[in-house]
């Protein structure tokens, strides 16, 4: 197992800089995950680390020893891509076996690697099957074992799970979880689903246009985001984010309606963007309680819980969803009032900063 250290890092093609000035530890053993949209740089990411691409400034270290220049054959890095990638015409024990043989292992020794990763993917029942004899659930596992039998210092895994059924998915995902515990493997795990992210990773690092936004267990992500994007990002439906307008006397005005603000008297002097989770919205008891008043834009029934959307006057940014428990009897065009915890409000800077987190 070894470290992975991002310092000051660059990838630059063209006039498209696919990274900038990426500082990141994947520590030994941990399990990363990388979330972020399309071309965000996350995957650029991970063909640094196996050495398909090479940094345009800063340094890779793997292990304490610096990476830069040196060819991916040397660098004990298996990678799994989103496409199985294996041999038709081979069964999964001769899959398994092949980067094995390029390597010059012996046959006892490619014997033991290959039991020992087919029992760690599930596999050792179906090494004898061709790729086209297996589930797309069972391929992906093939992959992964094609790559455990290398004994990596480092595994990783881009958007390994996207051509799955989504109860596959939740099943493989598992599958994943429960591999990395029992070898302790340094892995970096590319998605762009932020549940993914969230339920695998024990840290997850967020990515836009290039950048690194913010690194931190999956609690903290949800709590305390770093800013405007991240807290747009995660959560499913995302942070409310609303437009604020200081009016005096410790109150911001957000759509038609004043909301006060426990924060210090310079947050109270800026403009800024209110936050609120959608969980922590509810409607108001009556017409008397505090709350913001608006109408109802749409309504998604999903059984168990109500997304309420709700227009808070005329600017096209005031859109609120509320999260309700149940199926809730609303109709389109309805006039509603939600209320809210004030400890449960974020703000926002005009460069979407998180300036108070509650």
């Amino acid at each position: 197992m070894s470290d992975v250290v991002f310092s000051g890092v660059d990838k630059v093609y063209g006039d498209v800089r696919a990274l900038n000035q990426l500082d990141l530890t994947i520590e030994e053993g941990e399990l990363l995950v990388c979330v972020g949209s399309s071309g965000c740089g996350k995957s650029t990411l991970l063909r640094l680390i196996a050495g398909l691409e090479q940094p345009s400034a800063g340094d890779i270290a793997i292990g304490g020893q610096s990476v830069n220049g040196v060819p991916p054959q040397q660098r004990n890095v298996a990678m799994v891509f989103q496409d199985y990638a294996l041999y038709p015409h081979m069964t999964v024990r001769e899959n398994l076996e092949f980067p094995l043989k390029m390597h010059g292992l012996d046959r006892p020794e490619i014997d033991r690697r290959v039991q020992r990763a087919a029992e760690q993917v599930h596999m050792e029942e179906l090494l004898e099957r061709l790729p086209k004899q297996l589930s797309g659930g069972q391929r992906q596992r093939a992959a992964m074992g094609r790559a455990l039998v290398r004994k990596p210092a480092v595994f990783l895994l881009d958007e390994p799970l996207s051509n799955l059924d989504a109860k596959l998915r939740v099943n493989v995902r598992a599958e994943i979880a429960e591999l990395q515990a029992e070898l302790g493997t340094t892995m970096a795990y590319v998605t762009h689903d932020q549940v993914e992210a969230m339920t695998l990773g024990r840290r997850v690092a967020v990515f836009h246009q290039g950048r690194l936004e913010q690194v931190a267990d999956p609690q903290t992500l949800y709590r305390k985001p770093a800013n405007v994007f991240v807290a747009g990002f995660i959560g499913n439906p995302p942070m409310n984010l609303l437009p604020a307008q200081p009016s005096g006397e410790g109150e911001f005005l957000v759509g038609e309606q004043r909301v006060r603000c426990g924060g210090s008297p310079e947050l109270l002097r800026r403009t800024a963007t209110l936050g609120v989770r959608p969980e922590q919205l509810c409607l108001c008891r009556s017409d008397s309680e505090p709350g913001l008043a608006g109408q109802v834009d749409n309504i998604e029934h999903l059984g168990h819980e109500t997304l309420l959307y709700v227009r808070l006057g005329h600017d096209p940014a005031a859109l609120a969803v509320a999260r309700l428990q149940g199926m809730q009897p609303f109709v389109k065009g309805e006039r509603v009032r939600l209320a809210f915890e004030q400890q449960n409000l974020h703000f926002f800077d005009a460069d979407g900063k998180a300036i108070f987190n509650p």
